[in-house]
C-alpha cells in the first residue's frame, strides 16, 4: 500500500498537489507532497499515467489521479493503476458518486469528489453524506462555465458559490480544497482550512517555497 491519503486528510494534514501538465519534473519540488496526474481531457495515456504513479512513489509523494470521466472502463483503468487517490470529475448527484465509488477498494485508493457542476453545488448536502469519500476538490473554472461565466472563475457569482461550498464542507468537517494560484490565495485558503491545494507546475515554481 502507498500513501494513505484518506488517513492524512482525516488527521488534518495538507496535500499540495502539483500537476506537471506534460512538462518534465524538476529534481526537487520543495513544499509539494503530491503529484496530480490528470487524464481528464488531456490525452494522457494509461501507460503515461502509470509512469507518473511510479514517479510519485519514487519521490515519496502521493499519487492523485484524475479520471477522464466516469465511464466504467475508465474507472476500472484508474483502479488498476493503484494510485493513492482518484479524483472523480463532473459529479452531478449522490447516486452517481455512490456508483463510481463501487469501482474502487477504499482500503487501497482514497476517493476525492470534484464539486464543479451546478448540480453538485445544489446537492452538496447529499454528496457530503455519501460514505467513503476522503475529500472534495472544488473546481472554480468548470463551475464558472457551468454557471454561464466561461473563463471567469473570479466572477462575483462564481466566487460566492465557491465560498459557500467551502464553508459548507468545512462546517460538515469534510476535507476540501481547490486551485491555489498565488501566494495570497494559498494563504487565504490555508487559513480557511483547505487541505487540498491544487497547482499547475509552472505556477507552483513561481510560489514562495517556504510559505
Amino acid at each position: 500500500m502507498g500513501i494513505a491519503v484518506a488517513t492524512l486528510l482525516a488527521a488534518g494534514q495538507r496535500l499540495t498537489m502539483v500537476n506537471p501538465r506534460g512538462a518534465p519534473l524538476p529534481t526537487a519540488l520543495p513544499g509539494a507532497n503530491a503529484l496530480f496526474i490528470d487524464r481528464e481531457g488531456t490525452g494522457l495515456s494509461v501507460a503515461g499515467a502509470a509512469a507518473l504513479v511510479a514517479e510519485a512513489s519514487a519521490r515519496r509523494m502521493a499519487s492523485i489521479l484524475r479520471a477522464d470521466g466516469l465511464a466504467a472502463d475508465e474507472l476500472a483503468a484508474c483502479a488498476a493503476l493503484a494510485p493513492d487517490a482518484v479524483v472523480l470529475p463532473q459529479i452531478v448527484s449522490a447516486s452517481e458518486l455512490t456508483g463510481a465509488l463501487a469501482a474502487f477498494d477504499p482500503d487501497r485508493t482514497a476517493i476525492i469528489a470534484q464539486v464543479e457542476t451546478v448540480e453538485a453545488v445544489a446537492d452538496l448536502d447529499a454528496l457530503i453524506a455519501v460514505p467513503g469519500v476522503a475529500g472534495f476538490l472544488i473546481g472554480p473554472n468548470d463551475l464558472a462555465h457551468a454557471m454561464g461565466h466561461p473563463g471567469a472563475p473570479d466572477h462575483p457569482d462564481v466566487a460566492a458559490a465557491v465560498d459557500r461550498v467551502a464553508e459548507q464542507l468545512a462546517g460538515a468537517g469534510r476535507a476540501y480544497g481547490l486551485p491555489v494560484m498565488t501566494d495570497a490565495a494559498r494563504t487565504r485558503w490555508t487559513d480557511l482550512g483547505a487541505q487540498l491545494h491544487y497547482v499547475p507546475l509552472d505556477t507552483f515554481l513561481t510560489l514562495d517555497p517556504t510559505p
